[in-house]
């Protein structure tokens, strides 16, 4: 009798008769006791049996080789592979086992930039009391990340106008038009053909020498270029370029190979997605940690995973992946921080509600407020919208799948109160409906109840709450203390028309529009900056 797999007992005889049996209550996601340390005995519901039992002894050493394997790139001088092993101890005591990349003759291996052909091994060492069920072995080096040339050419001043747009997927995307003879005279190379040209977009505190707060980077795209009527020539046309931030690397990085992220937490695999991307995740990342642990399967040992990313999946279409799954409402995205233009999770279900500024409907409330002088202008909204976003649905049910017994697992929530007809308008809650309006969401990868749960619960919470959304323009909002903008999962207290009630305090989820433009004031040669924003935002508090 070999307990294996975490819920199956592999009945073996002398005989060649064998037999295994899946207990079904028992989860994959942890190891189980199938076989206690204990007395046991053999119930024949009919007739008699002989039973003959014999203590299993294993060997002390002995090791595992895979077939043999054809990369598709030989791996380069200096390359370190990393092993990700799966599988349970079957016995008494723990087994050594270490991997490596050997040669097709199973001799050392070297990577050289040459040999493509090779197999993985497995050593293992144990007692003999037991041994270590191998389901898989899935042995990985990092991409050779490349830099690009780290050059820089100031253009800021021959530019004439900057919009960027922030939505509430987290990405960035930056429309630039700047003066093409200034960008050619300023030693820009090539600046009309260009592809990927790495920007960057800054705040100056405005000391000397000056301290500068990146809110993007990203790649620009090569130019439209605009003429004046009948002159061909760069002395008069525009270069309008468009970019997107960081998560543009994400999705050019495509996942070219095919490995499980079954049983690991959901931070090593967004770290380890994110180095794909040519990203160290210890530098990169910041925020919450999302700890999920990630659904594992016991038919890795059929060479079938619960999460492994399909060939042509990118780093970005999988992280999103893991995001709508298990962290739908936290908000995600490339972001300016205390500590620089970084990676972001935030769990808004649990961060605070407190605002971090407050905004006024007037120049005199600023004033009242007591308010600087020169930051009145800055503090006070020019518009406000406000309206309530219903609820997408008012239950949810999420299948998962068992991979043994091919049997779905379903879980539903249902808010019963949003659903009832007969409710009196004075009573309804504010996510009301009056009808069912269900949500469905079907994944084989979600293969046990506590991962179907957990998946609807998060859902659940997101799709049917509703949310109280106001919009309203404003200067560009930026800290006065650390010079870093006001961006999403900040929160903003919004004064009323008098001065003195507050609206709410709301949580900065969009920033449809940032606009910056240079214009030459009227009777002068200085220049004269536009700075302005639009901000959609969700209500999260009162705020008194």
């Amino acid at each position: 009798m070999i307990p294996c797999r975490r819920r199956e007992l592999v009945v073996s005889t002398s005989t060649g008769l064998s037999f295994s049996h899946v207990f079904a209550d028992l989860s994959a996601s942890i190891a189980n006791t199938i076989v206690p340390a204990a007395a046991f005995s053999w119930l024949v519901p009919q007739g008699q049996a002989t039973v003959q039992l014999a203590k299993c002894n294993f060997e002390t050493s002995g090791y595992v080789l895979t077939p043999i394997k054809s990369l598709r790139y030989a791996p380069p001088t200096g390359a370190t592979f990393g092993a990700t092993f799966a599988g349970d101890n079957i016995g008494i005591g723990s087994t050594t086992y270490t991997a490596s990349v050997v040669k097709t003759d199973g001799t050392a291996y070297t990577p050289n930039g040459v040999i493509k052909d090779v197999r993985g091994k497995v050593a293992l060492t144990g007692a003999g009391t037991g041994t270590f069920g191998l389901y898989s072995i899935d042995q990985i080096y990092d991409p050779d990340i490349g830099s690009t040339y780290d050059g820089t050419v100031d253009v800021t001043q021959y530019i004439k106008s900057l919009t960027l747009s922030v939505e509430e997927d987290g990405k960035a995307t930056c429309e630039i038009s700047a003066i093409a003879k200034l960008m050619v005279d300023a030693g820009v190379e090539q600046p009309d053909v260009t592809s990927d040209r790495p920007v960057r977009i800054a705040l100056s505190d405005g000391a000397s020498p000056p301290v500068y707060q990146d809110f993007f980077r990203g790649t620009l795209q090569p130019p439209r270029i605009e003429y004046l009527d009948r002159d061909t020539s760069y002395n008069w046309a525009t270069y309008k370029y468009t970019g997107v931030d960081r998560s543009g690397d994400f999705d050019l990085a495509w996942l070219v190979e095919s490995f499980p992220y079954d049983g690991i937490y959901a931070l090593n695999a967004i770290l380890d997605l994110m180095s794909i991307a040519g990203y160290d995740g210890s530098t990169y990342f910041s925020g919450d940690n999302p700890l999920q642990e990630l659904p594992y399967t016991t038919n890795i040992s059929k060479g079938q995973y619960s999460l492994a990313p399909d060939y042509g999946d990118t780093v970005g279409s999988y992280i999103e992946k893991i995001k709508q799954e298990y962290y739908a409402t936290w908000i995600t995205g490339w972001m300016p921080t205390a500590t620089g233009y970084l990676y972001q999770w935030l769990d808004v279900d649990s961060a605070s509600t407190a605002s971090t500024m407050t905004l006024y409907q007037s120049i005199a409330d600023a004033t009242t407020a007591g308010v600087a002088e020169v930051l009145r202008p800055q503090r006070v909204i020019r518009s406000l919208n406000s309206y309530y976003e219903q609820p997408e649905c008012t239950q949810v049910t999420v299948i998962g799948q068992d991979p043994n017994t091919g049997i779905w697992i379903p879980y539903t929530q249902i808010d019963n109160a949003a659903e009832t007809a007969d409710t009196p308008p004075a009573s309804r809650p504010r996510n009301w409906r009056g009808r069912p309006v269900p949500y469905q969401y079907r994944d084989p990868a979600l293969n046990t109840l506590n991962a179907v749960t957990a998946s609807c619960l998060m859902l659940y919470n997101r799709l049917t709450t509703g949310r109280t959304l106001i919009e309203f323009d404003a200067t560009f909002l930026v800290y006065n203390v650390s010079n870093r903008p006001v961006w999403l999962g900040d929160v903003i207290k919004l004064m009323d028309t008098d001065g003195t009630s507050v609206l709410g305090n709301y949580r900065i989820i969009a920033i449809p529009s940032i606009e910056f433009v240079q214009e030459n004031t009227p009777g002068s040669s200085t220049l004269f900056n536009v700075r302005k924003a639009s901000y959609r935002a969700v209500r999260v508090s009162d705020g008194v």
